[in-house]
């Protein structure tokens, strides 16, 4: 290559890759014009736009961890107490059978199995009472906090562990 022709590309690729950044330019700006001219979502009467991208996005199914749907609690204005939902289970044989009985009366995913003081002494005995309560209150390795329903009270939990525990014939 001489230097002559040297010196002509030197002089010319500044301006080849002005005239690419440019061109890439126009293509980006012209896309977006595109873009925003060609969104013809329908959007009925009496509904945003973000209400119906919401409702295309939706979740199609929910989880269902077995027994009945539990309801969720809600706190009183007045005084700031709690106050459950009727379909909030009022004791821990009830809860135990709404919510608990899906995995530990079977012993799904290593769950203990209800009654079973074989396999509920050791976990007594290694973490304690209030290490169960805690994995029952936040969850443990794979076992959902308050077993996927958030809304029941810590204290009604708590009670429940107890009295799985006294069905394995443990005393907390």
């Amino acid at each position: 290559m001489s230097d002559a022709e040297e010196q002509s590309f030197r002089e010319m690729f500044p301006l080849v890759i002005a005239g690419l950044a440019g061109l890439a330019l126009v293509f980006l700006v012209a896309g977006m014009i595109i873009a925003s001219a060609t969104d013809n979502t329908y959007v009925p009467a009496g509904m945003t736009r973000a209400e119906v991208v919401a409702q295309r996005i939706k979740p199609v199914g929910e989880v269902n961890m077995g027994g009945p749907k539990v309801a969720a609690v809600s706190s009183s204005s007045e005084g700031g107490s709690t106050s459950a939902a009727a379909s909030v289970p009022d004791s821990p044989k009830a809860l135990y059978k709404a919510v608990c009985s899906a995995c530990h009366a079977t012993g799904v995913a290593g769950a203990p199995k209800f009654g079973d003081t074989a396999e509920w002494k050791p976990r007594l005995s290694a973490r304690g009472i209030d290490t169960l309560h805690q994995h029952a209150l936040n969850g443990y390795k794979g076992m959902p906090a308050k077993g996927g329903h958030p809304e029941l009270p810590d204290d009604l939990v708590k009670n429940t562990v107890n009295f799985m525990l006294k069905n394995a014939d443990l005393s907390p």
